[in-house]
């Protein structure tokens, strides 16, 4: 399987001087390194971490149940030192939580700036998110398997970068389309009625007859994740 590790690399010598392995292969955040020694970083998992730069070995961490991807960064006010992060996961990738054992998947991913110091206050609580709910039962399927797999292969080329239709994600999962999102879907593609919610307008790509065949497709998917939910 996919792993990764945070590696002290010696340009010099070619190698490795220590290796320290994360959760996985997207538990992969920024690092800060301070003139003090110090190997700063935060995890997919929802930990600020601090390492010996010489060792490797873990110094100090902190909980704070909210995953992040971007670099630490220090800073000074009135002689007080700060390290702070932009907490949240983002960036190409990431269009959703692709670990349920994330911070992001547990807690959701809000993005806040989060600021740490020596003797700071304890980190505010966080309440795991709810159970995702129930998919709603989708209209009929009236389309073609030809079609079905026309709209799949479409939805491949454009769609599906941002729309995972994965549990948790942050684009919409359009396998949760409400009755009346599916009623105006023509219109939200290719008429651009979600522009104010960063939902482009694709009519320069596709006519409507690719847009109801893209359709066909996500009512199958939607199908096939509300019989696998009855079927638990």
């Amino acid at each position: 399987a996919p792993r990764s590790f945070i590696v002290d690399w010696d340009p010099l010598a070619q190698e490795s001087v220590w290796e320290v392995e994360t959760a996985g292969m997207f538990d992969r955040s920024g690092l800060l390194a301070t003139g003090g020694g110090l190997v700063i970083t935060g995890s997919g998992t929802g930990y600020l971490r601090a390492y010996n730069d010489q060792s490797g070995d873990l110094l100090h961490e902190i909980e704070v149940k909210a995953s992040m991807v971007a670099a630490p960064a220090t800073y000074t006010v009135n002689g007080e030192q700060y390290i702070a992060v932009m907490a949240g996961l983002g960036g190409g990738i990431f269009t959703y939580a692709p670990d349920p054992k994330s911070a992001a998947y547990q807690y959701g991913n809000d993005g806040r700036i989060i600021a740490f110091k020596l003797d700071g206050g304890a980190m505010p609580p966080r309440e795991p998110l709810p159970p995702d709910p129930p998919f709603p039962e989708p209209p009929p399927l009236e389309a073609s398997d030809e079609t079905v797999a026309l709209g799949a292969n479409l939805f491949m080329q454009s769609c599906g970068t941002c729309h995972v239709n994965a549990q948790r994600g942050y684009p919409p999962d359009l396998r949760r389309l409400t009755p009346e999102r599916h009623a105006l879907f023509a219109d939200i593609v290719l008429k651009g009625l979600l522009r104010p919610l960063a939902m482009p307008q694709w009519d320069d790509v596709y006519n409507e007859e690719e847009v109801a065949a893209i359709h066909a497709y996500l009512i199958s998917i939607a199908w096939d994740a509300y019989r696998a939910q009855q079927q638990n």
